[in-house]
């Protein structure tokens, strides 16, 4: 496999790229094609396909962390795919917004979001982009709701915090509003 190749500040292994084309930082032992290590506790039995472990486990309360910071109008994408569809999920988040969407095959499934003291989840995007479950809430707020609803006819059904229910209603005033 070749001999190990190492950079040291006083004595001490800082970089260290292996023969194997493992390489490691923090560690003269990488596990994975790169291994970055804070602190060295045990390693669970790896996956053959793990390429990349970021490892702090020195102490049972340690913590690691992946930071993805992009610019305040840009996105922070993570993919999972294939080599026949790169993007087959993939998550985006889009700081300007406050949400976090989920998508598949391409297309928005699923978005978290926040603005302000308003936090809300939409489910199962349809034609036109409108989602088909969706749950809003405000803090302090009367409005908060829950709603099942699809494209063609928009909310459905809907649940308002006061316990309302509109079937048809997206106001509902009574305990069944139909």
């Amino acid at each position: 496999a070749g001999a190990a190749i190492k950079f040291n500040i006083n004595n001490t292994d800082i970089l260290t790229a292996l023969g194997s084309g493992n390489v490691g930082i923090g560690t003269a032992a990488p596990s994975t094609k790169l291994h970055v290590v804070k602190g060295v506790g045990s390693l669970p039995s790896l996956s053959s396909s793990s390429l990349m472990l970021l490892q702090n486990n020195l102490n049972t309360s340690d913590s690691v962390g992946l930071d993805l910071i992009s610019g305040v109008y840009g996105a922070s994408t993570v993919n999972f795919g294939n080599t026949g569809d790169e993007t087959a999920f993939h998550l985006q988040y889009y700081p300007q917004y406050g949400v976090l969407g989920f998508y598949y095959d391409n297309a928005l499934r699923m978005e978290l979001w926040s603005s302000g003291s308003n936090i809300g989840l939409n489910v199962g995007y349809g034609a036109g982009g409108n989602d088909i479950l969706n749950v809003s809430a405000t803090t302090g707020s009367t409005n908060d709701y829950f709603s099942v609803s699809n494209a063609s006819d928009g909310d459905i059904f809907m649940i308002k915090r006061s316990g309302n229910v509109g079937i048809g209603s997206t106001s509902p005033v009574s305990s069944l509003d139909i």
